[in-house]
């Protein structure tokens, strides 16, 4: 089952996400310094590492993260967030996948590694990765996404079982992408495709199922952010008006009885606040929906405190989704610009990152009674700080019911600067 949903699309996001990564500087030590896991009374969890066997400088390892049972998988992509001297523009990309032993997770290089069998220079292969079960789906900048089915025996190097193309004029297919099950959504920019697995298995096509638009017409970075849970799609577009750059919105699509076709919105969801063009609040950065749940970041919701952001947390009423704005609003104990950039909602609990700045990762708890706004994080395992040697913690996140996987791509391991790295903490 897939948890993790960010998708966060690259070339018209990638201002912003360089703002966020070269705000602070990173000590050049390498895979020793410390990190240590803190929660609201405690600081009791395991800590895992996770790197590339061939692990070069500059390879951003950790900018796209996913989980699905015992298996981590990991995108690289050294072009996708700027002002990397050591990155090589003639990098195809590399997808590892990691499985967890039996006696947990530990410091471990990749179990395999996913390639494109028509890779070229510069196509940023990794630049987004989901997974669910036994299935892998890599974005690109190449106009394609990347579909891996777990051989018989196992995970092991190899290319792509099928690749999914654009069949539309839509722009950089594929630099987002999320997967449930059997359903596969690929987004690019003002666009998003749905693909649902034939009975006869995956199979490279350009014929989707559906096309996502919105109702409302402004197709503006739509499908910035992406994520699927059953019969419910979630499509961020976080300046909804490029013209005004007013607030984002997020858009929510079911499937009909008769299965998946070519549809608009069923409903619109917005943070509390009207738009102010002045100020661009991002929602829908980061968008998670899981059972009845849908997530949003807002990562500029609060004007003051230097932009902080929020996470708005919406329940489907009994009746369907409808037009709305949020249930509850989570915030982090202590202001944070950028909060909310990653995330990952559970059934029950909600992960959320301030964009890698601060280095500390959030998870809030639903209450039994149901969700509710809050700025104080779980009593059992509430806060996750590395070190500040690990530049960039908590760009992408992960989580399962047992792990929260944390992406780290402009860490330094072994003295590569920004080789990137992966940290996997265990309830």
């Amino acid at each position: 089952m897939k948890w993790n949903t960010l998708s966060l699309a690259g070339h018209f996001l990638s201002l912003v996400l360089l703002a966020m990564l070269t705000a602070g500087t990173e000590a050049q030590t390498g895979f020793g310094e410390s990190t240590t896991a803190q929660t609201a009374t405690s600081t009791s969890s395991t800590i895992a590492r996770l790197t590339a066997s061939d692990g070069l400088p500059g390879n951003a390892l950790g900018i796209s993260v996913g989980i699905s049972s015992n298996t981590i998988v990991v995108g690289e992509d050294c072009l996708r967030i700027g002002d990397n001297p050591d990155c090589d523009v003639n990098h195809q990309g590399v997808v590892y996948v990691y499985r967890r032993p039996q006696e947990g997770w530990v410091n471990a290089t990749e179990t395999a590694k996913l390639t494109a069998s028509d890779r070229h220079p510069g196509d940023e292969f990794g630049t987004s990765v989901a997974i669910s079960g036994d299935t892998i789906v890599v974005g690109s900048e190449n106009g394609k996404a990347y579909v891996f089915v777990k051989p018989k025996l196992g995970w092991k190097d190899m290319t792509e079982t099928a690749q999914l193309t654009n069949s539309t004029t839509a722009e950089h297919f594929g630099e987002t992408v999320a997967i449930h099950k059997d359903t596969i959504v690929v987004g690019g920019r003002g666009a998003a495709f749905l693909f649902v697995k034939p009975e006869t298995g995956w199979a490279s096509t350009s014929d989707f199922t559906a096309q996502l638009f919105p109702s409302d017409g402004n197709p503006n970075n739509f499908g910035a952010s992406l994520s699927v849970y059953g019969d419910t799609v979630v499509v961020g577009a976080p300046f909804h008006d490029v013209a005004t750059i007013s607030n984002g919105i997020a858009y929510v699509y079911t499937k009909p009885a008769a299965g998946w076709t070519s549809t608009s919105d069923a409903a619109q969801l917005r943070h509390r606040a009207s738009g102010d063009p002045a100020h661009p609040d991002f929602f829908g950065i980061a968008v998670s929906v899981n059972q009845s749940t849908i997530a949003v970041g807002v990562t500029q919701a609060i004007a003051a405190n230097g932009s902080q952001g929020v996470v708005d947390i919406f329940v489907k009423p009994k009746s369907g989704w409808v037009n709305t704005t949020q249930r509850a609003e989570v915030s982090a104990p202590v202001a944070h610009q950028n909060f909310g950039f990653a995330i990952a909602l559970r059934s029950a609990s909600l992960v959320v990152s301030p964009s890698g700045l601060p280095n500390i990762v959030y998870e809030y708890n639903r209450p039994t009674s149901g969700w509710v706004s809050t700025s104080k994080p779980s009593d059992t395992f509430g806060k996750i700080e590395a070190a500040a040697s690990a530049s960039s913690f908590g760009i992408a996140v992960a989580a399962n019911l047992h792990s929260t996987v944390v992406g780290a791509p402009y860490k330094s391991v072994a003295g590569h600067v920004k080789q990137g790295m992966i940290y996997v903490f265990t309830r």
